[in-house]
C-alpha cells in the first residue's frame, strides 16, 4: 500500500461537476495510469458514491467531537484543496472505499450521480461537516474530486 502523501500528482482545480466530468472522459479515454492505491475506475466509483450519498444520506454519523471540531475547517474543505493521506475510518471505508470496478461502468455511474445530484431538490448532511447547502455540497464535491482525480496521471 502507497503512502499517498508522497505519491505524485497533477494539479487539478474544477470549477463546475461538468468540468471534471470532462476530465473523466478524457482520461477513460486515455486509459492514463494512476500514481495511488486506486484504479481510475475506483477513483471514478468512490466519486459517484459521495456525490449519490449527498443525495441518498450516507447513513453514517462521524462521532460527536469530530463533527464539533469539523465544523471549524468546513470553509477549509471547501475552498482550500483537501490533503492526501487520509485514512476513512472503518465504518466509513465500509461504504466508500470501491473494490475493483470496471471502468465504463464506473464513467457512467459518475455521469449519472452528477445528474441526480443536479435534479435533487433535497440534500442530505455530511457525517463530519453536517448540514451543508446545495452550494456548499458542490464546492465540496468539486475539492473532493481534485484530490482524487490528482491521482490520474495526465495521458
Amino acid at each position: 500500500m502507497k503512502n499517498t502523501k508522497q505519491c505524485p500528482r497533477r494539479e487539478v482545480h474544477y470549477v463546475s461537476l461538468e468540468q471534471m466530468l470532462g476530465d473523466v472522459d478524457r482520461l477513460a479515454r486515455s486509459n492514463a495510469p494512476t500514481t495511488g492505491n486506486w484504479s481510475m475506475a475506483q477513483i471514478f466509483e468512490h466519486l459517484a458514491t459521495t456525490i449519490d450519498k449527498s443525495v441518498d444520506g450516507f447513513g453514517i454519523m462521524a462521532p460527536w467531537p469530530m463533527r464539533v471540531v469539523g465544523k471549524f475547517f468546513k470553509q477549509r474543505f471547501l475552498h482550500k484543496p483537501m490533503s492526501a493521506g487520509f485514512k476513512l475510518p472503518p465504518r466509513a471505508a465500509a461504504v466508500l472505499v470501491p473494490g475493483e470496478q470496471e471502468l465504463t461502468a464506473a464513467q457512467e455511474h459518475i455521469h449519472s450521480a452528477v445528474g441526480r445530484f443536479h435534479a435533487a431538490t433535497k440534500v442530505h448532511p455530511h457525517p463530519v461537516l453536517e448540514t451543508l447547502t446545495r452550494d456548499e455540497w458542490n464546492l465540496l464535491h468539486l475539492r473532493h474530486c481534485e484530490l482524487h482525480m490528482s491521482f490520474i496521471a495526465n495521458p
